[in-house]
């Protein structure tokens, strides 16, 4: 585990890499996750069209680095200190956890369940978001 100032530093190609907090807390997010849909940073997320605000949204997605073909970026984030809180308290790290690509949700789905789930699904081969591969929660 290494600071965002710090990773800027290392020479990290090729290796996979997991990425805690969002575009406003993370000086990593613009070079690993720039032209990713998905944008989380404090007190807004957005995902292709799609926008929330407020403090209490966390997310989970991955996205592929740049000049490679195998390596990726995890992140976990939240759009404020309730939503990473929320980020936290999920086993993502367990084998056969079963996490889509990606997933929006609030501080509310540790009480309520699902139904504060935002926005789940997969990236389409080509690392876009289509309207076929998720579901929204209105």
């Amino acid at each position: 585990m290494v600071t965002d100032q710090a990773f800027l530093k290392m020479n990290t190609v090729g290796r996979g890499v997991v990425l805690y907090g969002n575009k406003s807390t993370n000086a990593a997010w613009g070079s690993l996750l720039a032209d990713c849909p998905i944008q989380i940073e404090r007190n807004i997320v957005t995902a292709g069209d799609k926008i929330w605000t407020g403090d209490d949204l966390a997310g989970y997605f991955t996205w592929p680095r740049k000049n490679s073909s195998f390596s990726s970026v995890a992140v976990v984030s939240g759009s404020g200190l309730k939503g990473m809180r929320a980020a936290y308290a999920n086993q993502y790290f367990a084998g056969g956890s079963g996490f889509p690509d990606f997933m929006i949700f609030k501080l509310g789905m540790l009480v309520a369940g699902a139904k504060e789930i935002q926005l789940a699904g997969f990236f389409d081969n080509n690392w876009q978001l289509k309207d076929t591969e998720l579901i929204q929660n209105k």
